[in-house]
């Protein structure tokens, strides 16, 4: 069943790809705006570095579900499938369009 701890390791999995994006977000205006190559590729590697690290540690705690952890961080993908599909009018699914 699933329990208390399985819906935390999601949220928390869900919650460190929310910070991931937010971040994402919050960088890469300025990184366009400053339109160099050492100060994107900085960012990228240290971002990663940190979340890979902050992944681990909460693998490796007692109170976490691995795999429920994973399917946290894997939700907000879909989300983003789905908003991506959602944007602009233009559903290629729904509209029959979509290249087989």
């Amino acid at each position: 069943t699933i329990g208390l701890q399985h819906a935390t390791s999601f949220a928390v999995g869900a919650g460190l790809m929310g910070l991931n994006w937010w971040l994402l977000i919050q960088t890469w205006s300025r990184i366009l705006g400053k339109k160099s190559i050492a100060l994107a590729v900085s960012i990228i590697v240290i971002k990663w570095t940190l979340f890979g690290s902050i992944c681990i540690y909460f693998a490796r705690s007692n109170w976490v579900v691995p795999t429920w952890l994973v399917l946290g961080i894997a939700s907000v993908l879909i989300s983003v499938l789905i908003a991506a599909l959602r944007s602009n009018g233009h559903n290629p699914i729904t509209k029959g369009t979509v290249d087989l």
